[in-house]
């Protein structure tokens, strides 16, 4: 594999737009054509996508915007076919950004009309320039109209059982209601399923109450609609017409968790109990509505609903306990909780994982309530208990990391490592399965995690090689070519982490030869290491230890481009902005002010401005 010599000779910027390495607008207009050449035009409706980064990284400031797009312009008059459609792309995505983007409807419109651009592909330039912030009500709706009438006739059968989504302005305030009732109205016979953005809830109910009353004109169901707490009329109108999905997906799920909840705030409690344990496992609270329903008055009723349910279904998942907990502690119902959570852990009825988890809720509730005395032991028990079970190793697994936690913070030195050497062997099982590939190993992953992040670092570092080992093996291509990708991509993941902990030491050298000299990372520059998953609030993200390397070695250019890249795929990371703003101080603000404007829903770069 390639090593990431490249990087530390000066991170490449994989960056935001604006942030990393700006060259002349003469050479950004080159460099774009290069990398378009091979390239269909239709790059420019991926823009944000990574592949692009590199070319967007370079992009002159602000300052130079007009000048670029004169040269962009001055390339695209001198070229023909479609080299001259790659420069004209280019101009308006610059133009788009520099805020001229409800201008550029009517050239679009002009070249789709000339035919010198593909009709699916300009209105999709319409529909993205539609949905921007800057776009006339006129251009944001004209784009929504456009986008729906596209799915009608031969492209709409082209789809098959796929629903394409429609991202839905917020029409009743661009139009008013009774334009925006009918554009509704039409829509909703097209075989779509249409989005609503938190700006839209105007139009959303309004949708909402038309496809009530037009249930029998529908084209498709639209679950979306109903994931609602004023859904349940609709919801009932779609199981009437076109009944459950066969394949339970998300969306579905998610609706029929509003419908049951609905049912509970319209004091239909009995229907909702037999519509939850119809739904079984897959019943859950919605994370967001979870929070609203601690709070407005609704608190009684949901947790009468969630005990009784809980009563009779003590194998319902964690997360609906968590929700009966947190109401039952801010009802004052903490006494009624714990005799649930008693009766449940004493019942023989309740054997195997049913009864082990029983028991392990009592352990928690008993912590949590500052009984160590009992609350300890009885969850070394439950461990003990889950290992002996087959088939139930992430049960165990999650066990041994909370004996782990609790030992820790009690500084229970006798126990912390009993959990630990638990952490170790399970992981080391783990590496014995010959599962399917995406959970091969995971068991050892997150038991290395767990160590790593307490500092037990030689545990830690056996259980790496362990795992280091059996991924090489996989990475032979001894099993089939997906596992062996698999595998091969594994590796370089706990590349990571040994990294991580070389950094967490300080051992500076060490560090620096794993991503100079080590094969096996699986690219060809480390900033592509660097992903866009939400970190853990106490994980340290990939650009950031790679910072760390940087600056002990004095290159602090280097380490702000590798902090930029990182702050650039999680905005969320309160590593990469401390590491940042302790780098650059005052200098920070700029790209800070830049990540808040692309998100503001995200304050972590506000905060740390």
């Amino acid at each position: 594999m390639n090593s990431l010599r490249s990087l530390l000779a000066g991170v490449a910027g994989l960056s935001l737009p604006l942030v990393a390495s700006a060259i002349e607008p003469a050479a950004w207009v080159k460099k774009w054509e290069t990398f378009t050449a091979p390239q269909s035009g239709f790059v420019l409706l991926v823009a944000t996508r990574p592949e692009l980064s590199s070319v967007l990284s370079e992009l002159p400031p602000p300052a130079e915007w007009p000048v670029l797009i004169d040269n962009l312009k001055k390339a695209e008059d001198g070229a023909i076919g479609r080299r001259r459609l790659r420069f004209r792309l280019a101009r308006w995505m610059v133009e788009e950004w520099s805020g001229r983007g409800a201008q550029l409807v009517a050239e679009i419109e002009a070249a789709k009309a000339a035919k010198e651009l593909d009709e699916s592909m300009a209105d999709e330039l319409l529909q993205a320039l539609g949905r921007g912030a800057d776009a006339s009500p006129e251009a944001r709706v004209k784009a929504f109209e456009s986008e729906v009438a596209g799915y009608r006739g031969e492209r709409a059968a082209a789809y098959g059982d796929y629903l394409p989504q429609v991202e839905t302005p917020d029409l009743v305030t661009l139009i008013g209601e009774e334009k925006a009732a009918a554009l509704l109205r039409d829509a909703l016979t097209v075989r779509v399923a249409l989005r609503f953005g938190s700006a839209a809830e105007a139009t959303a109910n309004l949708a909402r109450r038309l496809a009530t009353e037009g249930v029998a004109t529908l084209a498709a169901p639209q679950w979306g609609l109903t994931a609602s707490l004023d859904g349940v009329a609709l919801y009932e109108a779609l199981i009437t017409r076109f009944g459950a999905p066969k394949d339970d997906d998300y969306e579905h799920r998610e609706a029929r968790a509003y419908y049951i909840i609905g049912l509970i705030l319209a004091d239909r409690a009995e229907d909702a109990l037999r519509a939850a344990t119809a739904a079984g496992e897959a019943f859950r609270i919605p994370y967001d509505l979870g929070d609203r329903l601690g709070r407005g008055g609704n608190e009684g009723r949901v947790h009468a609903f969630l005990h009784a349910y809980l009563s009779a279904h003590p194998e319902a998942a964690d997360s609906l306990w968590t929700d009966y907990r947190r109401l039952a502690v801010s009802l004052g119902k903490r006494e009624q909780m714990l005799a649930l959570i008693r009766a449940q852990a004493a019942d023989p009825s309740l054997v195997g994982a049913g009864g082990v988890q029983a028991r392990r809720r009592l352990a928690l509730a008993e912590l949590a309530a500052d009984d160590v005395v009992a609350g300890l032991p009885r969850l070394r028990e439950v461990l003990g208990e889950a290992r002996k079970l087959e088939g139930q190793s992430k049960l165990s697994l999650d066990l041994a990391g909370e004996l782990f936690a609790v030992a820790r913070a009690l500084n229970e030195q006798r126990v912390e490592d009993e959990a630990a050497a638990a952490l170790v062997e399970l992981g080391r099982a783990s590496l014995a399965d010959e599962g399917e590939s995406y959970s091969f190993g995971l068991a050892a992953k997150t038991a290395l995690l767990n160590l790593a992040k307490a500092g037990r670092e030689a545990e830690a570092l056996a259980l790496l090689n362990a795992l280091e080992a059996a991924h090489a093996e996989r990475a032979k291509g001894k099993t089939d070519g997906y596992s062996a990708h698999f595998a091969a991509d594994a590796l370089a993941e706990t590349l990571e982490i040994r990294l991580g902990l070389a950094v967490a030491g300080k051992r500076w050298d060490e560090a620096g030869k794993l991503l100079e000299q080590t094969p096996g990372w699986n690219v060809a520059d480390a900033v592509e290491r660097i992903r866009d998953d939400d970190p853990d609030k106490d994980e340290i993200p990939f650009g950031v230890s790679v910072a760390r390397v940087l600056v002990a070695r004095g290159d602090v250019a280097g380490a702000r481009r590798a902090l930029e890249a990182q702050l650039a795929r999680t905005a969320g990371s309160d590593a990469a902005h401390a590491d940042y703003v302790a780098l650059l101080g005052p200098d920070a603000v700029p790209l800070l002010d830049l990540l808040y404007s692309l998100d503001p829903y995200e304050e972590r770069p506000l905060i740390w401005k």
